[in-house]
């Protein structure tokens, strides 16, 4: 066994120097203001740190000179009357973080030098080192200390060394005089209380190191105090480090127990909120993942209703009167319905129709509806009002009486706002459409399945609807493949009548006749109930569903009522055109130049084709009226008006007009921009 005296063992004090040190110490406890660290508060020892620590230090790796250094402390336990070889690890490795020893050496000399007979001269030592290490992270800064502290262990007690040991880490290899047990017993405690600290300011580190938890995410992480931390661990390991029991007792003492009662119960909890918080993020993010990339059906319904692990998803079968299987779940296309647990009952009528639909046709039976309701609190009440309801419902319900726990994600990406949705998925967990109720409202089963897009004859079904009422004949109409109709009409009766007119010459030229073609028309008197029929339609589905593409089409289609001239273009009850800017007046007026193109060409096509070559026409402001109507007039109206780039109207005046110039004033002029109209649809 090797015995020698370390290089950097505690330095000799000549008592002839004594006093020039005394005054040294006075000055520097001049400079930094002194404190007890026992009675002022935590926020005033966090406050002393700040301007001592550069915020934006880099990274370390010291995972491998922290586990070498604290073997090295724990083997022994401090344990004088039976002391074993240290069993010490690989060195630190080459691309791990070593402080140098000259570091180490002025580290030690703090720990060691200097005469720190009560806490604000040791509250000076600790600050002193803080400032030596202000260039690196909270918890680099307690594993140099602990590794100074470390080099300095061998004077202090007896240590022995296997062959191999790490001598970038411990090259003291002393032993000392007989050390007074209790002295050593409460040492071997304030160690250990220390080293758990270590572990905890080195664990928020690792976490606060991480930019994936911000301060909004996690603000516990940001919130903690790893300073003050770091502060009590340098300021145990200065009073471990110091031979003198007798002297330093006292403030050992009093260390261990700020450190048992106050410092790591604080840091643990911490620790364990911060956890917390990152549990609850990472959980958030899950469903936001599922949300937009669900693996199957299940994890989306766990994504959407429950807990992040539940094992038996709570959704029962109405009509059989059980739970539902999870394997019998991933085989269906589901009609999520979610809602409150007021004013349901027109709703549930409607998908009753839907559920009794999808029962009786065999092909559908994979289709399923699965009621989920949404509360933020439940109570016996409410539980009495979702028994009512459940009743009434011969589907899938879910039975969670808690508030579901992707409500985040329902109101951010299914823009759940309180009112009736019905989200379509496949088995899959895809989301075929966000909300089918105004679908499903409007035309039932016509529109099945439901999906984004609306079949055309679905999509137009409210216009013929209102377009039959005031001519029978357009119900034949529309189911002829190859008849043009032409419904038209405006406030200027000349315009009218050249239309009418020019329609009429078209109807018997012999391109059309020769191509098969038949052209109706349809006069539409201004004060005609359709436009009666168009605004209620519109009002109603706007202040309802006024995110729909279809409102926009019926409110595209109401604003021409105040036209000098408008004209609809279908080919059977395919609509093609809704014009109010004078295209397909241009384009019958022009007809001699483009019928050449029949019957190679279908009419819409030889149309679009002859607008784009004859170039745009300017735009002029459009307005809506609303009369006799209780309206909200503070709800923002867009403009119909396909090029627009305003994108919403203004209010014209307090009799609920609205009317939008497309930016033309913008630009100082009354006509403004010319802008390209909106091409036809393409035929197959």
């Amino acid at each position: 066994m090797l015995n020698k005296i370390a290089s950097v063992s505690r330095p000799f004090v000549n008592t002839a120097t004594a006093g020039s040190q005394s005054k040294q110490e006075s000055v520097a406890l001049g400079a930094l203001v002194t404190l007890n660290p026992f009675i002022v508060s935590d926020d005033e020892i966090s406050n002393k740190l700040k301007g001592i620590h550069d915020s934006q230090a880099a990274r370390q790796d010291v995972a491998s000179l922290y586990n070498v250094v604290k073997n090295i402390v724990t083997s022994e336990s401090l344990d004088l009357k039976s002391p074993k070889p240290i069993e010490l690890v690989q060195e630190v490795p080459k691309s791990g973080f070593m402080p140098t020893n000259s570091m180490l050496k002025e580290i030690v000399c703090q720990m060691t030098c200097k005469a720190v007979d009560d806490a604000s001269k040791a509250h000076v030592s600790v600050m002193e080192i803080l400032k030596m290490l202000n260039s690196y992270t909270w918890d680099v800064k307690a594993v140099i200390v602990l590794t100074a502290f470390a080099w300095d262990y061998g004077e202090n007690w007896r240590v022995f060394l296997t062959k191999g040991a790490t001598k970038d880490v411990l090259n003291v290899f002393s032993v000392v005089e007989p050390i007074d047990p209790k002295a050593a017993a409460l040492t071997s405690n304030l160690v250990n209380l220390t080293l758990q600290l270590i572990d905890l300011i080195i664990e928020l580190e690792d976490l606060f190191s991480n930019k994936a938890y911000t301060a909004k995410d996690v603000p516990a992480l940001h919130d903690a105090t790893r300073g003050r931390y770091t502060y009590w661990a340098i300021l145990a390991l200065l009073a471990c480090a110091n031979q003198n029991a007798e002297s330093y007792g006292g403030i050992k003492h009093q260390v261990l127990v700020k450190l048992q009662l106050a410092v790591l119960p604080h840091a643990n909890a911490t620790l364990v909120e911060i956890k917390c918080q990152i549990e609850i993020l990472e959980v958030k993010n899950w469903r936001i993942n599922v949300f937009h990339n669900p693996t199957d059906i299940l994890e989306l319904l766990r994504a959407l209703i429950f807990p992040r692990y539940t094992e038996q998803l709570e959704i029962f079968d109405n009509t059989a009167n059980k739970r539902v299987e999870a394997e019998v779940l991933k085989t269906k296309n589901l009609f999520l319905f979610i809602s409150g647990l007021e004013d349901i009952e027109y709703v549930i009528s409607v998908l009753r129709s839907i559920h009794d639909s999808l029962t009786k046709e065999e092909d559908k039976h994979d289709y399923k509806i699965l009621w989920i309701p949404v509360v933020k609190e439940w109570n016996e009440a409410k539980e009495n009002k979702f028994l009512e309801l459940n009743a009434q419902m011969p589907w899938y319900v879910v039975h969670y009486f808690s508030l579901i726990e992707g409500i985040e994600c329902l109101q951010d990406y299914w823009m759940y706002l309180g009112k009736p949705i019905l989200v379509v998925t496949d088995p899959h967990g895809k989301v075929t459409n966000k909300n089918a109720m105004p679908m499903v409202k409007m035309w039932g089963m016509e529109a099945f399945p439901f999906g984004a897009l609306v079949p055309l004859p679905q999509q137009w079904k409210w216009f013929w609807n209102i377009a039959c009422n005031i001519n029978a004949d357009i119900e034949k109409w529309k189911t002829q493949e190859n008849t043009y109709i032409f419904i038209y009409g405006g406030g200027d009766s000349n315009w009218t009548q050249e239309f009418s007119i020019r329609v009429d010459a078209i109807k018997n030229d012999s391109n059309i006749t020769k191509a098969g073609i038949t052209i109706e028309t349809v006069l539409i008197n201004i004060k005609s109930k359709f436009w009666e029929d168009t605004e209620h339609l519109f009002l109603d589905m706007f202040q309802k569903d006024h995110s729909m593409g279809v409102v926009k089409d019926i409110l595209t289609l109401f604003s021409m009522q105040t036209e000098e001239g408008w004209a609809i273009l279908s080919r059977g009850e395919k609509v093609l055109k809704i014009d109010c800017n004078g295209y397909l007046m241009k384009a019958i007026r022009e007809f001699d130049e483009w019928k050449k193109n029949l019957p190679k060409q279908t009419v819409e096509v030889a149309v679009e084709g002859h607008i784009k070559k004859k170039g745009p026409l300017p735009l002029h402001c459009r307005r809506i009226q609303y009369d006799n109507i209780h309206f909200d007039a503070s709800l923002i109206m867009p403009c119909p008006e396909p090029t627009c780039e305003v994108k919403k109207m203004e209010i014209e005046s307090v009799t609920v007009r609205y009317k939008c110039c497309h930016g033309e004033h913008d630009h100082g002029t009354e006509n403004g921009e010319v802008h390209h109209p909106p091409e036809l649809p393409k035929t197959n």
